[in-house]
């Protein structure tokens, strides 16, 4: 018998539904993921991304128990298939499986912009920068919308560029797109930490004015309220840098610790954190020697 005539005695009658308690499971995986250091101690970090792999091949093995093919209507397939590559794509590392279905979930249906920026993150994950680039255009064709916005924003900063005009215009392109992001929802802490993180490259790269150095910690504070991304390393690490350049070592030292905290390992925390020591080391050993540094500045500097 050909699978056109036993297809429909298998589609599942119920796959609304199904779809339905699919995506409820995604969501709780995603919350326990993004809020792990609002029910969890800093001390469970190195556990974090095994007990999230543990929750995620429970659902995994719920998905690749589904046919797609034979039991969810075609109508509802490109949709299942996002899920099953979100579910994948939870991984801190590139996973083919989340490609592969995203992939197939763009092609069954074009307009689904959530397939497409799940798929630009996961070509990120690969370091596929061109890949990951089309899919986020692909995904502000059919919607402007904040992840698109803000992938954008961050792959421009990253783009090698041709000439130093060439990149300042790229890093003002990305302030623009991810302040239009934060403006989709003002709430989302990601959005405002990608925002903060422009504007340091701004500030570094373009030109040094203290207005926009405070733009920038102004964006990290806003960024500080939403849990999600208060559990980002990334958020500390990068205030941790824009405190250092403001010559606030005792506040910049506690954001590289937390960000190791967050991260245990993270090598850019870790060389941030050694040189810092190592500076504020040299300019106590300089006071001691020579005394060529006041009293006062030196008491703010390794308070």
């Amino acid at each position: 018998m050909s699978n056109d005539t036993e297809e429909p005695a298998e589609l599942l009658e119920d796959a609304s539904e199904l779809l339905l308690n699919l995506s409820q499971d995604l969501r709780d995986l995603y919350s326990f993921r993004d809020l792990f250091f609002e029910n969890h101690p800093f001390e469970m970090a190195s556990e974090k991304n095994k007990c999230v792999e543990e929750k995620k091949q429970k659902l995994v093995e719920k998905f690749e128990n589904i046919d797609v093919d034979t039991q969810i209507p075609f109508s509802h397939r490109a949709e299942f298939l996002y899920l099953k590559g979100r579910c994948y794509n939870i991984s801190s590392v590139y996973d083919p499986q989340a490609a592969q279905c995203l992939s197939k979930a763009v092609k069954l249906n074009p307009n689904l912009v959530s397939a497409w920026n799940e798929l630009g993150e996961c070509y990120l994950k690969n370091m596929n920068v061109k890949e990951a680039k089309n899919s986020f255009e692909g995904a502000l064709k059919h919607e402007r919308n904040r992840v698109a916005l803000r992938c954008l924003s961050i792959i421009l900063r990253q783009e090698n560029t041709g000439s130093a005009s060439e990149a300042k215009s790229a890093i003002l392109a990305s302030v623009v797109m991810a302040k239009e992001a934060v403006a989709q929802d003002t709430k989302d802490g990601i959005s405002w930490t990608v925002l903060g993180n422009a504007y340091l490259c701004q500030f570094f790269m373009v030109k040094q004015d203290p207005a926009t150095l405070k733009l920038c910690m102004s964006a990290y504070k806003q960024a500080w309220s939403d849990p999600i991304a208060r559990g980002q390393p990334d958020l500390y690490y990068n205030k941790g840098v824009a405190l250092k350049y403001e010559e606030q070592y005792n506040e910049a030292l506690e954001m590289f610790r937390t960000a190791m905290q967050l991260d245990p390992g993270w090598a850019p925390a870790v060389r941030e954190l050694t040189a810092l020591k190592a500076h504020l080391a040299a300019a106590t050993t300089l006071v001691r020697t020579r005394g060529r540094i006041k009293a006062k500045r030196l008491a703010n500097m390794v308070r």
